[in-house]
């Protein structure tokens, strides 16, 4: 569970990066509006399929660890649960402690005693 998704992480954002940049260089030339259409939908086309396949195993890689994200959520839950029912158990016991001593020691101050 201790495992990151930082190689997935890494990679997506790499891909997005190239291709954020391949799209800036290609509109920053000094080409016509449609011969920079054009090389944008050529390398698009070409693009594609591998696209999708990188998409498809950013998809499988997310449904398998899926019920390890799912398990490791609802052990925080749990603990997180745990933890303010000790807290609010704590908070009455020593609500119930102050509370009567308290009251003791200021019923003997108001007789005098």
């Amino acid at each position: 569970m201790g495992k990151s998704s930082g190689g997935s992480g890494f990679f997506s954002g790499f891909v997005i990066g190239a291709l954020a940049g391949f799209v800036v260089g290609v509109l920053l030339t000094p080409k016509t509006g449609e011969e920079a259409r054009s090389i944008l939908k050529k390398n698009a086309e070409e693009k594609m399929p591998e696209l999708r396949e990188k998409a498809q195993w950013i998809k499988e890689k997310a449904s398998e660890r899926a019920p390890e994200i799912r398990e490791r959520a609802e052990e925080l839950a749990a603990l997180a649960r745990d933890r303010g029912i000790a807290a609010v158990e704590e908070i009455r016991a020593a609500g119930r402690t102050l509370t009567s001593d308290d009251l003791d020691e200021e019923a003997r101050e108001a007789q005098g005693t």
